[in-house]
């Protein structure tokens, strides 16, 4: 597009010198003007930046009135992991032919990630799958994921509810009191306003609220997707990765190993890859 624009403003200008707009032209263009390749996110175009600094400010003087510590203020959010999906590039030697691979795996969850803004409290994920009772669960009574499951494998405002109730209030009031806050101290829960999330005055329960962000601002304030959720799904892909190659080692094809992975293996290696994220990581978001 950039040589293409180049030679419009040269018919334009009616210069008389040739030039033939190379690749060298383009290379040296392109460092005379510090310009590199970036990716073109549509959310963050359409997202309302006025919006997200108002509500950057009103927040921050929400904390300063409620005297909040970072202990006190938490940030959950979802993604979907294709947990069987295997990396569409390889590397192969020019007398080889193109390599060709089958159909992506439609094996999909739902994850559910939450911590505080002071990163010391990770608090354990939520993974939603489409099957309720997976067979690759018999016999297993205890695990390190909350796991839930839908015909569709989504959240639901029946499962945020539950996970608000049940789980998060539970898990927030232990770590503060562990830290040494006061065992009645208010708690903040932040969350998108996805229609699948329940209501704001639903989610209150021994003085933890939920607060909702405002429309259109999700890409710019929502904690977890800066940068959060992604540094967990890349540990899991990983370990993954890494369980691949040791069975390759032990003489087992592929196709044998992505046919025994199951929502089992998926979960614990979700766990794991959830405890290697990092502080940073979570401060930073």
């Amino acid at each position: 597009m950039i040589v293409a624009q180049a030679k419009i403003f040269h018919e334009q200008l009616n210069l008389q010198h040739a030039c033939d707009y190379s690749q060298g032209w383009l290379h040296k263009f392109k460092n005379r003007h510090g310009m590199s390749l970036h990716y073109v996110y549509g959310e963050k175009r359409g997202a309302d930046s006025e919006a997200a600094a108002k509500y950057v400010n009103e927040f921050a003087q929400f904390v300063a009135k409620a005297k909040l510590s970072p202990e006190q203020v938490y940030n959950a959010g979802e993604t979907a992991l294709y947990w069987r999906c295997m990396p569409r590039k390889t590397l192969a030697t020019e007398s080889e032919e193109a390599p060709t691979g089958g159909k992506d795996s439609k094996g999909r969850v739902t994850v559910l990630g939450c911590s505080n803004a002071a990163s010391t409290h990770w608090c354990k994920l939520m993974v939603i799958g489409k099957s309720v009772n997976p067979r690759a669960f018999k016999g297993v009574k205890s695990f390190p994921v909350i796991y839930r499951g839908n015909k569709k494998g989504w959240i639901t405002t029946k499962l945020c509810l539950e996970w608000f109730e049940r789980y998060f209030v539970h898990e927030a009031r232990a770590h503060c009191n562990s830290v040494g806050l006061d065992p009645k101290c208010k708690i903040v829960l932040i969350l998108d306003n996805c229609s699948a999330h329940s209501k704001a005055e639903l989610l209150v329960k021994d003085n933890v609220v939920g607060l909702y962000l405002p429309p259109n601002c999700i890409s710019l304030i929502q904690p977890c997707d800066q940068g959060i959720l992604r540094s967990l799904k890349c540990k899991y892909r990983a370990a993954f990765m890494r369980h691949l190659l040791a069975a390759v080692n032990n003489g087992k094809h592929v196709s044998a190993f992505m046919k025994e992975v199951n929502l089992k293996d998926v979960i614990w290696t979700l766990a794991y890859a959830w405890d290697k994220v990092t502080p940073s990581t979570l401060k930073n978001g």
